[in-house]
């Protein structure tokens, strides 16, 4: 009993470090996005992913200005992580084209 009352207490610090270290790099990288801090706040306790293509589009202005270093840290800090293409998107994303005529 002792055991699982230490590794539960163990779990809640780990867990309550990783919200304040996530709170702490929404309140550095949002910067004046009052909108996109209070997303972010609201999903402190989440797993947070993108897709490939969203975080592209993300990281399109700070690499126009040089600052993808600083861009890719803060979604490091975030947790943010990539949501990889099914290995069979090329197939399906060319069979789409081509029933579409496009």
């Amino acid at each position: 009993m002792r055991l699982a009352l230490e590794g539960h207490r163990a779990a809640r610090l780990a867990r309550d470090e990783r919200r304040r270290r996530r709170l702490e790099a929404v309140r550095t990288h949002s910067g004046s996005h009052a909108a996109a801090e209070s997303v972010l706040i609201d999903a402190v306790d989440e797993d947070l992913a993108a897709g490939s293509t969203t975080l592209a589009e993300v990281l399109v202005a700070p690499a126009r200005d040089g600052r993808l270093d600083e861009a890719l840290a803060a979604l490091r800090d975030l947790e943010i992580r990539e949501l990889p293409f099914p290995a069979d998107t090329a197939v399906r994303l060319a069979q789409l084209r081509a029933s579409l005529g496009l």
